[in-house]
C-alpha cells in the first residue's frame, strides 16, 4: 500500500488547500500516482488554537471531502508543532493518526537539546509513537549534533518529504538515513496545486533506481504496520 504520511489537503484549515475544489484536485493527483492512503495532517499550534476548536474544524473539513469509494482513502491526523509540556499534555493522543498512537511532530527549527529529548521520552513512555515530520529540514540548524543523533536513534519514525529526494544536498542526507537503517516514511507535505503540489512519484522513482523495488516495498510495509492497514 502506497501511503502519503504528510498532507495539508483539508480545505480552509491552515496554509494548505484553500477550497474544496483544490483539495479534490490534490486527492486526484495523489490517486494518479497510485497513492492508496493519505494522512491529513493540518498544522496544530498549541499557542494559537484551542484543541476542541481544532478538532471540530478538522472534522468539518474532512466531511467536505469524503466521497463514497473515494481514492485515496483519508485518515485524520495533525502536524503538531513541538511545544514545551507536550510530553505530559492530557489530550495529545487526540491528535494522533486515526486508530493509532502515531503522532506527527514538527520539531523546532533551531538547535535541539535536552528539552526536546525529554519531551520525546515522555511521549514514548506514554505509548505514543513520534513521527518526526520532514526530518531533512532540521539538520542545518544543528551546529552540535549530540541531541539530534540521540533523538533520531530513539524508537521514532523519520518522515521524509519526497521533494527532498529531488535536490542533491537533501538527497544525500536522506540516503544516509536509509543506509544506516533508520525507519523512513514518505510524505509529500503538499499544500496546494501550484508550488507545493502532491508529488510523490518522482521521489519514489529516485529510491527505486537507487535501492530497488524491495526497498520501496519495505517502506510501504512499514507504513502499513504503523497504521494497522493492509
Amino acid at each position: 500500500m502506497r501511503i502519503d504520511f504528510h498532507t495539508h489537503l483539508l480545505p480552509n484549515l491552515d496554509d494548505g488547500s484553500q477550497s474544496v475544489e483544490e483539495s479534490l484536485a490534490m486527492l486526484d493527483a495523489l490517486h494518479l500516482q497510485n497513492v492508496d492512503l493519505a494522512v491529513a495532517t493540518p498544522h496544530f499550534y498549541s499557542s494559537r488554537k484551542n484543541l476542541e476548536d481544532f478538532l471540530e474544524q478538522r472534522d468539518r473539513a474532512y466531511g467536505l471531502l469524503v466521497r463514497k469509494d473515494s481514492a485515496p482513502k483519508l485518515l485524520l491526523g495533525a502536524e503538531v508543532s513541538f511545544f514545551r509540556g507536550m510530553g505530559k499534555a492530557d489530550r495529545i493522543t487526540e491528535l494522533a493518526i486515526t486508530g493509532t498512537n502515531a503522532l506527527l511532530i514538527e520539531m523546532p527549527f533551531s538547535q535541539w537539546g535536552r528539552n526536546e529529548i525529554s519531551e520525546l521520552h515522555q511521549l514514548l513512555d506514554r505509548g505514543i509513537t513520534p513521527i518526526l515530520a520532514h526530518i531533512e529540514r532540521y539538520f542545518s540548524f544543528q551546529k552540535d549534533l549530540t541531541a539530534f543523533n540521540e533523538i533520531i536513534n530513539l524508537p521514532v519514525f523519520l518522515q521524509v518529504n519526497t521533494e527532498a529526494l529531488l535536490a542533491r544536498k537533501t538527497r544525500r542526507f536522506v540516503f544516509k538515513l536509509i543506509e544506516h537503517d533508520f525507519p523512513v516514511l514518505l510524505g509529500t507535505d503538499c499544500h496546494n496545486m501550484k508550488k507545493r503540489r502532491p508529488e510523490i512519484g518522482a521521489g519514489r522513482q529516485i529510491l527505486l533506481r537507487k535501492y530497488g523495488a524491495a526497498y520501496l516495498e519495505q517502506i510501504d510495509a512499514l507504513g502499513e504496520d504503523l497504521l494497522k492497514v493492509k
